[in-house]
């Protein structure tokens, strides 16, 4: 019960925190800043226009990871409600932070995203008509194996 819980504050938490905040972008911008400041002190640089360009041009914003983080808290939570009735409190939470933090990355930190087709909506709905399934299947589970605190 425990995980199941530390499960679930990490989605809460942690999936839209590394979101917003990515790691990769921060070396990006730091890569940029030093850049900026060896051009600006007049140093010579050895790179080229192409890779200057790379430099400064935001990452491609990859809509597959957003439906993902919209199926995986979903999964989680229902997968979670027979031991964890507040889960889907925490999962309704985790859903709202990572739509907050999906639209920031989107807005400020991305240039226009990959051209997909219409199957990965498609895929994701079919994958959220399997819930109830989920919820059977962990109910027969987590309720039918005794638990020992």
């Amino acid at each position: 019960m425990p995980d199941a819980w530390f499960m679930m504050l990490w989605q809460v938490v942690l999936s839209p925190l590394l979101v917003a905040f990515d790691p990769a972008y921060f070396m990006k911008a730091y890569k940029r800043s030093s850049l900026r400041k060896s051009l600006a002190s007049g140093e010579k640089s050895t790179m080229t226009q192409e890779d200057c360009n790379k430099a400064f041009e935001n990452p491609e914003f990859e809509p597959s990871f957003a439906y993902a983080a919209i199926c995986r808290p979903l999964f989680s939570m229902v997968f979670f409600q027979p031991i964890l009735p507040l889960g889907c409190l925490l999962g309704i939470v985790s859903l709202v932070l990572s739509l907050f933090a999906w639209k920031y990355k989107f807005t400020a930190h991305s240039k226009l995203p990959i051209s997909i087709s219409s199957n990965i909506a498609f895929v994701t709905l079919y994958l959220i008509n399997l819930l109830p399934f989920v919820y059977a299947v962990s109910s027969v589970y987590l309720l039918a194996i005794p638990v020992h605190f």
